[in-house]
């Protein structure tokens, strides 16, 4: 190929240190002065105007005016710049901005010499005693409404099959094939004079490159109009025309043939007319091959030796026809034998224009080898906006491959992505993607979200809007994984996994950030109102985090909190939120982390606070009555059960008191008393730790029977013999002869130990004093009674004020008559002989007993319960309620057989409360197994069911927290409760 070009070969900025004879100036001191070494250039232009150049000017005008207006404009006359040297002039020290004026005599305008103004334009800075160095970009000065012509002639060939219309077109019939010559302004986008040529030339002979034609184009034939003054780039475009549509249309397609973008321009200048001609060989292939570099632009990127900028590079081919275009990358980049580095596609220079753009890279250590490539294809707009839809071929390239999109503009780029494989993304500038995971074909599952590089802390960054904004299929619910290339001081948030999830990127260091505007604050835990530790709580525990400050937060403050690295919740303008914490499937220790991210203003701030080694989720302890007197327990978290597993207990005694008791410390440890096959006791204890695997028997072969078994907040195992002895448990591992138990018995105070009393319930404080409810039975009255036993060297003892009769049952119909007036106001009316005392527990100053009343007679049906809180000194404490849980509704039945109707319901009481079965900090939760009456289709409460429910009780306030219904064969038979209907 061949063109004509006008002999410019200088270039803007070229700076030339060569120093002559200085141009001195009147007046002037040599101190405080500098040197301005002056050189003019002009711009490359493919068509010079009528041959006219700034060479034809033979003197210029030079104008220095003082940006600071401290000196008057310095003019210099005369200036020549014929020589190859530049003008070395003295000025002042000071900013100047510097003007240029020359005129020329245009030597083709005829016998009447046409006369040219050029001008020029710059600044410079003029140091002491230095030469500055200054080119001045100089042109013929147009105006602003100036015109000139434009001519040019164009020699083609290379059409193959599909050659030029040689007469004139008709597009809507024709199947011509034709030319499209623009002017674009440098540097805009929009052409301002489009010319299609319609005399084109074809001589017989045929070439090399086969038939040549040619065309010329003149603003002449643009309705007679000339084109405004200025500097253009020119297009030349071929349409041929490839087929036809299902209805006869004419199907074409466009290639862009000539286009010198940014390296030559068209210069037209006021009255003159610009001149340009170029023999072009047309390729109509789809594809082109590019150079490119990522360093600085040497040439326009169609030679190997002339890289150009890659981002610079995309633009360019962005405005090209061609489909595809294999970019080979000059540069050696780092790769290893896992990952292949690729540069990186900016989404803010390409658009829906339907290209490929294939990427090739080389390696280090083989530098002529090129690597293959992923093929980028921009196919169209995936949201509102016109942001590009950017397929990833990764036909090619291994899995380990980093496919990189950025973004280099300062709005914000953004595109919809897509890939019938699995890459890892790296976003980069803040660009934002959209993937539309409903597309079955696209299966993306990664992305790494780099920080954007203007950020000056990745503290103090927060991505407001989505960096990655997923549409999820609806017949999948696939997490979409997020991985991030920044330090660990940051988490990806994501809101939800069935809908759109939006990422975000936010801050989570440990000190937290702090910014004007938003006071210094902390993160208080709190569950049920009071302050908790990591050591209080349990996976499946909600506990609530408050946002807490010396002063107060503006009214427009918003939170966002987040565990774990996930967003919980959207923004709010509450200070707090209440969380359910280290719940997981596999019901293990779970850390968690918990961010509150505070948002006012434009301002940002953090504070973090660490849950962690939170306890295994709670054990629930029960019969199983599909096993007869086995023992099973379930795991309670986040509010629901697991699977019930048996704690196997093998060649049990075929007696119905082969399993008469067992207990749970804190630990959720479990302790238990059952006869073998032979009759004979055992005490066994199962670990948590081992999931109960490494349960351990110990051979018990002391006096009497074991009755009740408990752990003491003292960290001892207490039993209750037959004889109502108490003793403490010491376990003697021996793998050899077998391991055995043997039991310290405790001498009882003097005034309790006959046999009349039968003792209850117990439980030891920390200090080993022993609280223990027991009944004695006298002349036809019963007493229900607690007692405080104090241990003085396996010594037990009491006084008068340690022993309280709760109530005593006295006469033939079964009622309850209060003693003294202890439980007077406590206890409610409906209550019948069968109350008890089931279970009890010590923690803090308090003692908590757990009270079951059932009766089933033929006209009265109940059955109740709840628990009892006293103070430690057997006093009544205040400031608690002190009886929880009790449906204290009448129970007498009216009417009979099947139209009895019962007057209460269970919905906000006791079952009949039978056993602690968990233990948790500041709560007990206890197995709730008995009767509710319900409510029939009529609206009557006449249904009575047998139901077995776990209740927790929360001990900060005395309140019945929760309830959940058992799952099946969930049980309790340690009582007698009667025949319930099933």
């Amino acid at each position: 190929m061949k063109k004509l070009f006008s002999a410019f070969t200088a270039v803007l900025l070229a700076f030339c240190f060569i120093s002559c004879a200085p141009q001195e100036l009147s007046d002037r001191s040599s101190k405080n002065e500098g040197s301005v070494s002056l050189s003019i250039r002009s711009p490359r232009t493919i068509s010079p105007a009528e041959g006219i150049s700034y060479k034809n000017v033979q003197t210029w005008t030079v104008k220095f005016q003082d940006t600071d207006a401290k000196y008057d404009v310095i003019t210099v006359e005369n200036v020549n710049f014929n020589e190859p040297s530049p003008k070395e002039i003295r000025l002042p020290i000071g900013t100047y901005n510097v003007t240029l004026n020359g005129t020329a005599n245009n030597p083709t305008s005829g016998e009447t010499a046409q006369t040219v103004q050029f001008y020029g334009e710059a600044s410079v800075t003029v140091k002491k005693d230095e030469i500055v160095p200054i080119s001045v970009f100089v042109a013929p000065k147009k105006s602003a409404d100036g015109t000139g012509s434009f001519n040019f002639t164009v020699t083609t060939s290379g059409f193959e099959n599909n050659p030029p219309t040689t007469n004139i077109v008709d597009i809507s019939t024709g199947r011509n094939n034709y030319f499209t010559v623009s002017l674009t302004p440098y540097g805009g986008e929009n052409p301002v004079a489009t010319w299609t040529p319609t005399d084109i030339y074809c001589p017989e002979t045929v070439s090399e490159v086969g038939r040549i034609y040619s065309f010329s184009v003149s603003s002449d034939t643009l309705e007679l109009q000339s084109v405004p003054s200025g500097f253009y780039t020119l297009s030349i475009k071929y349409t041929w025309v490839v087929g036809e549509d299902s209805v006869g249309q004419l199907l074409t397609k466009t290639k862009e043939i000539y286009s010198p973008y940014h390296d030559f321009l068209v210069e037209i200048i006021d009255g003159l007319t610009t001149n340009g001609s170029a023999d072009i060989t047309v390729s109509l292939e789809d594809s082109k091959t590019y150079y490119a570099t990522t360093g600085k632009t040497i040439g326009n990127g169609a030679f190997k030796s002339m890289p150009k900028n890659l981002d610079e590079l995309l633009v360019d081919i962005n405005r090209t026809t061609i489909s595809e275009a294999n970019i080979y990358m000059v540069d050696s980049l780092d790769t290893t034998e896992l990952t292949i580095t690729y540069p990186e596609i900016d989404v803010s220079k390409v658009n829906a224009t339907g290209k490929t753009y294939c990427i090739y890279t080389k390696d280090k250590k083989q530098p002529v080898i090129y690597n293959s490539t992923p093929c980028y294809t921009i196919t169209g707009a995936a949201v509102e906006g016109g942001e590009p839809t950017i397929h990833i071929d990764l036909s090619v390239i291994s899995e380990a491959t980093n496919v990189t999109l950025k973004n280099s503009s300062s709005s914000g780029g953004r595109a919809k992505i897509v890939s019938a494989r699995s890459p890892s993304f790296v976003l980069k500038d803040n660009t934002s993607v959209f993937i539309d995971r409903t597309d079955e074909t696209n299966l993306i599952d990664g992305i790494i979200i780099c920080m954007p590089l203007g950020s000056t802390t990745y503290n103090s960054y927060y991505v407001e809007n989505p960096c990655v904004t997923v549409k999820n299929s609806i017949q999948s619910t696939t997490e979409f994984e997020v991985m991030l290339e920044v330090e660990d001081n940051f988490s990806v948030v994501k809101k939800s996994l069935d809908e759109t999830t939006n990422f975000y990127i936010m801050p989570s260091d440990t000190a937290g950030l702090i910014v004007e505007g938003i006071p210094d604050y902390s993160l208080a835990v709190t569950k049920y109102g009071e302050s908790v530790t990591s050591d209080q709580l349990y996976a499946g525990d909600t506990v609530k985090i408050t946002a807490t400050t010396e002063g107060s937060f503006a009214e427009d403050t918003s939170f966002t909190w987040f565990i774990n690295g996930k967003q919980y919740g959207d923004s709010t303008t509450k200070s707090w939120c209440e969380i359910t914490i280290g719940a997981d499937n596999n019901n293990t220790d779970t850390n968690n982390t918990i961010i509150c991210f505070v948002k006012y203003g434009e301002g940002y701030a953090t504070r973090k606070t660490d849950l962690n080694n939170i306890r295994n989720m709670t054990t629930l302890l029960y019969n199983n009555y599909y096993t007869i007197h086995e023992l099973a327990y379930s795991t309670l978290g986040a509010g629901t059960f697991d699977s019930s597993y048996i704690l196997s207990y093998s060649d049990f005694y075929a007696g119905d008191d082969s399993f008469p008791d067992f207990c749970i410390d804190a630990y959720n440890n479990v302790y238990s008393i059952f006869k073998d096959a032979n009759g004979r006791y055992k005490i066994s204890k199962a670990t948590s730790s081992m999931d109960y695997i490494d349960r351990t028997d110990y051979s018990y072969s002391g006096n009497g029977t074991l009755s009740l078994i408990k752990m003491g907040n003292d960290g001892k195992l207490y039993v209750v013999t037959s004889n109502s002895e108490f003793g403490i448990v010491t376990f003697s591992p021996d793998a050899a002869s077998g391991n055995s138990a043997s039991v310290n018995l405790l001498i009882n105070p003097s005034d309790f130990g006959s046999s009349s009393e039968e003792i209850l319930s117990f439980c030891v404080d920390s200090q080993g004093c022993i609280y223990v409810t027991y009944k004695v039975v006298s002349n036809g009255i019963t007493n229900i009674i607690l007692s405080k036993f104090t241990n003085t060297d396996n010594v037990l003892s009491m006084d008068s004020s340690q022993s309280k009769t709760l109530f005593e049952i006295t006469g033939t119909d079964n009622t309850i008559t209060v003693s003294s007036g202890y439980f007077k106001n406590l206890l409610p009316n409906n209550i019948y002989s069968n109350i008890t005392i089931t279970d009890m527990h010590c923690e803090g100053d308090y003692i908590y007993l757990i009270m079951r009343d059932v009766n089933d007679a033929s006209s009265e049906f109940h059955s109740l319960g709840g628990v009892c809180t006293i103070s430690t000194d057997l006093s009544l404490p205040t400031g608690k309620n002190q009886f929880v849980g009790w449906a204290s509704d009448s129970v007498n039945t009216t009417g009979d057989g099947e139209s009895v109707i019962y007057t209460y319901k269970h919905d906000e009481y006791f079952y009949g409360p039978q056993k602690i079965i968990a233990i948790k900090p500041k709560e007990i939760i206890l197995a709730d197994d008995g009767v509710s009456i319900e409510t029939d289709s009529y609206g009557n409460n006449n249904v009575i069911l047998n139901k077995n429910r776990v209740v927790v009780f929360n001990l900060f306030d005395n309140s019945i927290s929760e309830r959940y219904d058992a799952p099946e064969g969930f049980d309790f038979e340690l009582s007698t409760s009667g025949n319930y209907p099933q």
